[in-house]
């Protein structure tokens, strides 16, 4: 399949925890809420779209992922679980044709994919934001400025 004359094929990958923290405690549930709400609206139309959590996270927000129809992820116990099934994700959207990428995570190990393909980075506040990834990425989009 042709993909190079194509209208480009966009994805918005969500790393959920990234969002649940503020100043190292958990946030509340209506600034989690706003900030999920935000990053979709901030992504615009996509193709595709996932949201990855361990299972704490996903039980305590399903029915906010339900009301916006996000597909969700169980996160693998370890180590950046679910930064590697958002990574598998976007390397495989990329292989078949997907082209833009928007990525809600502050985690530098987004950085080489950012490099590689095009991609907008969504994060709630500009704290603990990876060097090497706003430097790979297109753009770093920060939805509050405290």
């Amino acid at each position: 399949m042709n993909h190079r004359n194509a209208a480009p094929r966009r994805a918005l990958l969500i790393d959920f925890e990234n969002m649940l923290f503020e100043s190292a405690r958990l946030a509340d549930y209506g600034l989690v809420a706003d900030r999920l709400i935000r990053t979709v609206e901030t992504a615009g139309p996509v193709h595709h779209r996932l949201l990855v959590a361990r299972p704490w996270a996903l039980k305590q927000h399903l029915e906010l992922f339900i009301a916006l129809r996000l597909p969700i992820a169980v996160a693998p116990r370890g180590r950046d679980g679910a930064d590697h099934v958002l990574l598998d994700r976007g390397r495989f959207l990329a292989g078949h044709g997907f082209t833009e990428f928007s990525i809600a995570s502050r985690d530098h190990i987004f950085a080489d994919f950012a490099a590689a393909h095009p991609t907008d980075v969504i994060v709630p506040t500009p704290h603990s934001v990876s060097r090497a990834l706003v430097r790979a990425a297109r753009r770093l989009i920060v939805l509050s400025p405290n």
